[in-house]
């Protein structure tokens, strides 16, 4: 089991704030998503998560809910992740 930090700025967290801002169902998604991360770490694999190009720590948890992609992304130590999430629109022409 590995641990979650969540990303905070002026003593609040943008992601719970995020959480609250999109559909309900979407944002279990993306709460369960975090679960498995939790639970297995970076073997989770794709297409869950995926390492960024370039960088040496720097992950992003992948999800698809709707019409949307979300993308949590993560800084991977060791044992524990810190996160931060934002989501874009799934072109139509997709």
């Amino acid at each position: 089991m590995f641990s979650i930090e969540y990303y905070t700025y002026n003593n609040r967290y943008p992601i719970l704030d995020f959480l609250k801002s999109i559909p309900k169902k979407d944002a279990a998604k993306i709460l369960k998503e975090i679960e498995l991360l939790e639970e297995f770490g970076l073997s989770l694999g794709m297409p869950h998560i995926k390492k960024i190009a370039g960088t040496k720590d720097l992950w992003e948890l992948r999800i698809k809910q709707s019409t949307y992609n979300y993308r949590v992304f993560y800084y991977a130590w060791s044992c524990y992740y810190s996160v931060k999430c934002f989501s874009k629109e799934v072109s139509k022409d997709s």
